[in-house]
């Protein structure tokens, strides 16, 4: 849930000299945090003004890509005396907290798939510029920075590996939609990682495709019957309460799937 003030972007002016000498260098500074090669670049369209006053919040969420090219979001937090209002991104299980400065402008980068929420601000207002991080370039050359040593290492486990099975499945480190699972529209590591995989099945005559998965966990927190319900007479004796009455086992009942 969003709960904040939003300003029509088309009320919004961006400074052309700001952009070329601020923004420009900073996106190519953040395509390498975000771990992106530099045979391509990182283009900034604004998607929304947001101003937070007291007691406003962005509740736990994922952008959604608003376009093919989509890949990223970045959040500049404009300077303030504001107090709270912690910009918080969670992925594969690392978790990093962004505060705007008092007195400089603040870049916080994040693929789309990151889970992010704003917290409650406590004092001022915080006003932050969202704007989507299109990808331009293309990653199909990447293969060409990966060592040879890699590929033939590689080649040797896939051959291996086929050996004694007949698929082989390698879950990337992002989520992706049907709309932005594409070669050349992939995040942070899975780019060198998949150009490296893809150049070995090339090299051993295999076939690689990109595919949407599901993950399904399930568990239960019961024991098994026997050890529940069987027990042996003589041995319930010994273990009796003081009114002579057999204390049962403690079971927690339930389980899960994710």
């Amino acid at each position: 849930m969003l709960h904040t003030w939003e300003v029509p972007k088309g009320r919004v002016t961006i400074n052309k000299q700001w952009r070329d000498e601020t923004l420009t260098p900073m996106l190519a500074v953040l395509r390498a945090d975000l771990g992106l090669p530099e045979g391509c670049r990182l283009k900034a369209e604004l998607h929304a003004v947001l101003v937070y006053s007291p007691g406003q919040f962005f509740v736990p969420h994922r952008d959604s890509e608003k376009s093919d090219a989509m890949v990223a979001t970045l959040s500049l937090m404009l300077p303030g005396s504001s107090k709270g209002g912690a910009l918080v991104i969670e992925h594969a299980g690392s978790k990093v907290t962004y505060r705007a400065s008092d007195k400089l402008l603040t870049f916080a980068a994040f693929y789309a798939d990151g889970r992010h929420e704003v917290r409650p601000v406590r004092t001022g207002y915080r006003v932050v510029l969202t704007h989507n991080l299109m990808l331009a370039g293309d990653l199909t050359g990447v293969a060409a920075s990966v060592a040879p040593g890699t590929i033939d290492e590689l080649c040797s486990c896939l051959e291996e590996h086929f050996n004694q099975q007949s698929r082989l499945v390698y879950l990337l480190d992002h989520q992706y939609t049907p709309r932005g699972l594409r070669w050349s529209r992939l995040k942070g590591a899975d780019v060198v990682r998949v150009a490296a995989l893809r150049e070995a099945a090339r090299a051993a005559d295999y076939e690689m495709v990109l595919a949407l998965a599901e993950v399904h966990e399930t568990w239960s927190c019961e024991e098994p019957y026997r050890d529940r319900y069987w027990y042996d007479e003589d041995e319930a004796d010994d273990e009796s309460d003081p009114s002579g009455s057999v204390a049962p086992s403690a079971v927690t009942p339930g389980a899960g799937s994710r």
